[in-house]
C-alpha cells in the first residue's frame, strides 16, 4: 500500500466514525423526547367508581376516578340509557392529579337505567379520555299493579303513593315513548294526599314484557315526576270456537238455527256466512249477533240461491283480519227443492167483454218474480200482451182483479207463467174462460125494430116493382104468396133480419152487427137470392 492510499483509507474511517456518532446521538435524542409520551400512553385507562349505584332525584352520591391526566379539565354528566338525549352535567373540574372524588346530586330524570360519563382532554393525546359507569335513577314515587300480568281485555288496577297533587293527574302509558301523546294513556287519576287508584283495561297488543310508565307533567321530559313498573301481557286464552247448525239440512228458504260457544264479546259480533269466500264481504252475511257469555244463537233461512249438495257455513269474529280472526265452520246439506205445482182459479169463469172477475193463484215461488196472465200460451212470448200481472206473497198465493177481455165469444184457456220462457225455471198454470155474447141494450133493441120496419118496407117495395112488370097492369098481377119479413139468428151476433121471398126472388137482406166494445150496432144491407 502506498502512502497516498494509506492516507485515503484513514480519511474514510474518520468519516464513517463521525456518521455513526451522529446517528447514535439522533436516536438518543429521540428516545429522550418520546420517552415521557410513551410512558403516559402506557398508563392504565381511566375509571369511575360510585359510592352507590342508584338513587332518587335529590339524593347525594359520591363518584371517584383514577387513571386520569393531571392538570386536565374533566366534565361529568348523566344520561338515560338507550336514548340520544344530551347528558345532564353533574359537575366540571380541573384535576391536580390523576385521581378525584366528588359528590353530586341525582337530577330529575326518567326513572330507570342511566349512564354516568366522564370526559377529559389531556396534553399529548389526540382524542379525549373517557370512562363510564352505570347508575339507576330510582324514584320516591311509588307505582304498583294489582297483578304482574294479564291477558288483553283484562282489568288491572294501578295504585300510587307519594305523588304531588299540585303537579296534576298521573297518566299511565304502555311505555315511556308514548308519554308525549296524551291520547295513548291507558288511564289517568289525580292523586289525593299523594295517593291514587286508576283501573285500566289491558290493551290488545303483542304479548310480552312491558315497562309501564306513569308520569305527571308528562310534557316535560327532564323535569316530570315519573315511575315505571314491569307488566307482562300474556296471550289470549285460546278457547276453540264452535258453530252448530240445527237442523243441519234443509231446502232453500227453510228456517234453521245457528248457535255457537267459545266466542268473545270483546271481539265484536259473530257473522255467519254460507260460503268461506264471503268472509271479506260483510254485506253477504246471513246474520250477525254479539255473543253473550261466549255463546250466541241466530235464527236464519237457507238462501234461496243455494244449490243442492253439501255446503260449509262459516261463523267468524274479526272476519278477514288474518291472525286476529276467530272462526268456526259446520256443514249444511241443501236438499232438492220440492216440486211446485202452481194453479190459478178464475171466478166467475164465464162473462162478457168488460165484466169483472177475480183471479187467484197458489203454489207460486215468492222469489220467482211476477206471474203474468195471457189469453193463450202463444201470447206468453210477448210480455206486453199480458192481461194481468201479480206478485206472489211469501206463502205463494196471490189474488188480483181481472177484466174479461174484448174477444170474440167462445171458449178460451188462460195461461199464467212465472219466469216465462225459461225452460229451467218457468212455472205455469191454466184456467178456462168462456167469453159470452154481448147483451142487447136498449139502443140495440131499437135498431132491431128499425131493421124489421126496414125489412117490411123492402117487401112492399118489391111487390110494387113486380106489379109494374111489362105485359099486364098492376091490378092484373096473379095472386100468390108475397115476401115475408123474417128474423133469423146469426152466429156470434145478436140478430139478423132479412126479407125472404117464398118464391125465391131476390129480396133485400139486413143484418144487425153489434160491436163488443160499444153499445152501438151497425145494420148491413145486401141482396140475396
Amino acid at each position: 500500500m502506498t502512502r497516498a492510499q494509506a492516507r485515503s483509507s484513514a480519511s474514510a474511517a474518520v468519516i464513517a466514525t463521525a456518521l455513526a456518532v451522529s446517528l447514535v446521538g439522533a436516536l438518543v435524542g429521540a428516545l429522550v423526547v418520546l420517552g415521557p409520551v410513551a410512558a403516559t400512553a402506557s398508563a392504565t385507562s381511566p375509571s369511575l367508581t360510585l359510592s352507590q349505584s342508584s338513587g332518587s332525584p335529590g339524593d347525594q352520591r359520591t363518584i371517584s376516578g383514577s387513571g386520569w391526566c393531571a392538570n386536565g379539565d374533566l366534565s361529568v354528566g348523566i344520561a338515560v340509557k338507550g336514548t340520544l338525549d344530551a347528558p345532564t352535567r353533574l359537575f366540571a373540574t380541573t384535576l391536580d392529579a390523576g385521581t378525584f372524588s366528588r359528590s353530586f346530586e341525582v337530577p330529575q330524570l326518567v326513572t330507570g337505567p342511566s349512564t354516568i360519563s366522564a370526559v377529559q382532554s389531556c396534553v399529548g393525546f389526540r382524542a379525549p379520555r373517557t370512562a363510564q359507569v352505570d347508575f339507576t335513577v330510582t324514584s320516591t314515587y311509588v307505582l304498583q299493579l294489582d297483578r304482574p300480568s294479564a291477558r288483553p281485555g283484562t282489568t288491572v288496577v294501578a295504585t300510587g303513593e307519594n305523588w304531588d297533587a299540585a303537579a296534576g293527574p298521573v297518566s299511565l302509558f304502555l311505555s315511556a315513548d308514548q308519554a308525549s301523546d296524551p291520547a295513548k294513556a291507558l288511564t289517568a287519576a289525580t292523586p289525593q294526599d299523594g295517593r291514587f287508584t286508576a283501573p285500566f283495561t289491558t290493551p290488545d297488543v303483542t304479548p310480552g314484557g312491558y315497562r309501564l310508565f306513569a308520569c305527571q307533567l308528562c310534557d316535560q321530559p327532564k323535569g316530570r315526576p315519573s315511575q315505571t313498573v314491569s307488566f307482562t301481557i300474556t296471550p289470549r286464552r285460546q278457547v276453540a270456537a264452535v258453530l252448530s247448525l240445527a237442523p243441519a239440512s234443509g231446502r232453500p228458504g227453510d228456517a234453521f238455527a245457528a248457535s255457537g260457544t267459545g266466542w268473545s264479546a270483546d271481539d265484536g259480533a259473530v257473522s255467519v256466512f254460507a260460503r268461506k269466500a264471503d268472509l271479506s264481504h260483510p254485506g253477504r252475511a246471513l246474520g250477525r249477533v254479539i255473543p253473550a257469555g261466549g255463546s250466541f244463537r241466530l235464527d236464519l233461512a237457507v238462501p234461496s240461491s243455494a244449490t243442492r249438495g253439501s255446503h260449509v257455513f262459516v261463523a267468524c269474529q274479526r272476519c278477514g283480519q288474518g291472525a286476529r280472526q276467530r272462526s268456526a265452520s259446520a256443514t249444511f246439506v241443501v236438499t232438492a227443492r220440492p216440486a211446485i205445482k202452481p194453479s190459478i182459479f178464475l171466478a166467475p169463469a164465464a162473462g162478457r167483454a168488460g165484466d169483472a172477475a177475480t183471479l187467484t193463484g197458489a203454489g207460486w215461488r215468492p222469489d220467482g218474480g211476477p206471474v203474468s196472465v195471457f189469453a193463450s200460451q202463444a201470447d206468453s212470448t210477448d210480455a206486453t200482451r199480458a192481461l194481468a200481472v201479480a206478485q206472489p206473497a211469501a206463502d205463494g198465493l196471490f189474488e188480483i182483479g181481472f177484466t174479461v177481455p174484448s174477444r170474440v165469444a167462445g171458449e178460451y184457456v188462460l195461461f199464467a207463467c212465472q219466469s216465462c220462457g225459461s225452460a229451467a225455471s218457468e212455472l205455469s198454470a191454466t184456467a178456462a174462460l168462456t167469453i159470452q155474447t154481448s147483451r142487447l141494450t136498449v139502443g140495440r133493441v131499437l135498431l132491431l125494430v128499425l131493421a124489421l120496419l126496414a125489412g117490411a118496407a123492402a117487401v112492399l117495395l118489391a111487390r110494387g116493382l113486380r106489379g109494374r112488370r111489362p105485359g099486364g097492369p098492376r091490378g092484373n098481377r096473379p095472386p100468390g104468396p108475397g115476401p115475408d119479413p123474417h128474423l133469423e139468428p146469426h152466429a156470434g151476433l145478436d140478430a139478423e133480419v132479412s126479407s125472404r121471398s117464398v118464391d125465391g126472388l131476390t129480396a133485400p137482406h139486413l143484418r144487425l152487427v153489434p160491436h163488443p166494445d160499444s153499445p152501438a150496432s151497425t145494420i148491413d144491407l145486401e141482396a140475396r137470392r
